[in-house]
């Protein structure tokens, strides 16, 4: 698997049908990142992760995760 080191990906928040970013990372020099989401209210929170193209790939999305918040 080719590194993506120093690539930005962006963390996402689904919300009124809009995708819109919260945050970045520049990946590792293992080309992993992480994210950490603190949800301020009691609701379901719908996120994912973005990748822009580049020279060599298309943009990617991870698959997206919901979770609740009670």
């Amino acid at each position: 698997m080719p590194s993506h080191a120093g690539a930005t990906v962006y963390l996402q928040r689904y919300v009124n049908g809009v995708w819109s970013t919260v945050t970045s990372r520049t990946l590792s020099s293992t080309s992993t990142y992480s994210f950490t989401i603190k949800p301020g209210l009691r609701t379901t929170y719908t996120y994912r992760v973005y990748r822009p193209a580049d020279s060599g790939h298309l943009a990617g999305y991870s698959a997206s995760k919901a979770f609740k918040v009670y």
